[in-house]
C-alpha cells in the first residue's frame, strides 16, 4: 500500500500541470453539471459530483479527466476514416491494410516498398495534422514509425524523400535482423545449459 502511494504521488508530482487541469475541468462541472469536449463540444453529465458518497465523487472525479482527454480520441477517428477511404480510392487495399487504432495511434500493415511507404507518410501526416477549430492553441502533430516488428521502430520525418525512406528501413530491417540473431543466440544458449545438466538421450526423448 505504501508503495503504490509513492507512485501515485510521483505520478502526480512529475505531471502537475494535468493536475492543474484535472482540478479545473472538476471545479467547472461542479458549476454547470457538465463536462464539455474542447474538441467536440459534446457534454457529458456528471450527477454524482457533488455526492456526499466519496466513493461517487472521486469516480466523477477520474470520468471528468478522462474524457475531456480521451474525447479527442475522436481526431484519430477521423483520421482512420479519411485513410481508409484514401486507401480505396487509390486501390492500395491489398498493400496497405489497417489492422488496428489504440488511443491516438493507427496500426498498419503494408508492403516493404518505399515509394508506398512515402505515399503513406505523406497522406497519414496530412490527415492526422487537419486543425478541429479554428482558433487552436497549439497545431496538432504527427508522425509514422515502421519498423518488421512493433519493438524495434524508427521514425519517418515528415514529408521525407525516398531515398531518406529506403535508408530508415535499412535501419529498421538491421533493428529486426539483430533482435532475431540476439533471440537464436539466447535459445543456443538455454539449450546449451540444459544439456550440460541432463542426460543427452533423456533431453532428446522429451523434446521429440
Amino acid at each position: 500500500m505504501k508503495a503504490g502511494q509513492i507512485i501515485w504521488d510521483s505520478y502526480w508530482d512529475l505531471y502537475k500541470e494535468i493536475k492543474w487541469f484535472n482540478n479545473e475541468a472538476v471545479m467547472e462541472a461542479k458549476k454547470t453539471g457538465y463536462v464539455t469536449s474542447e474538441c467536440t463540444g459534446l457534454r457529458l453529465k456528471v450527477p454524482f459530483l457533488n455526492s456526499r458518497d466519496e466513493y461517487r465523487q472521486e469516480k466523477e472525479k477520474r470520468v471528468i479527466g478522462n474524457f475531456k482527454i480521451q474525447s479527442f480520441n475522436f481526431l484519430t477517428l477521423r483520421a482512420l476514416n479519411r485513410m481508409q477511404k484514401w486507401i480505396e480510392s487509390e486501390g492500395l487495399q491489398q498493400v496497405v491494410l489497417i489492422v488496428n487504432q489504440i488511443h491516438d495511434a493507427i496500426y498498419f500493415r503494408i508492403r516493404n516498398d518505399s515509394e508506398l511507404i512515402k505515399l503513406v507518410n505523406d497522406k497519414l501526416i496530412e490527415v492526422m495534422c487537419i486543425p478541429y477549430r479554428d482558433d487552436m492553441p497549439i497545431p496538432l502533430e504527427a508522425e509514422l514509425d515502421i519498423g518488421f516488428n512493433w519493438k524495434d521502430m524508427v521514425t519517418l520525418p515528415n514529408n521525407c524523400d525516398v531515398a531518406k525512406i529506403d535508408e530508415l528501413v535499412d535501419d529498421a530491417k538491421q533493428l529486426h535482423d539483430g533482435k532475431v540473431e540476439e533471440e537464436k543466440l539466447d535459445e543456443a544458449d538455454e539449450l546449451i545449459e540444459q544439456l550440460l545438466h541432463k542426460d543427452v538421450d533423456t533431453y532428446l526423448l522429451e523434446e521429440g
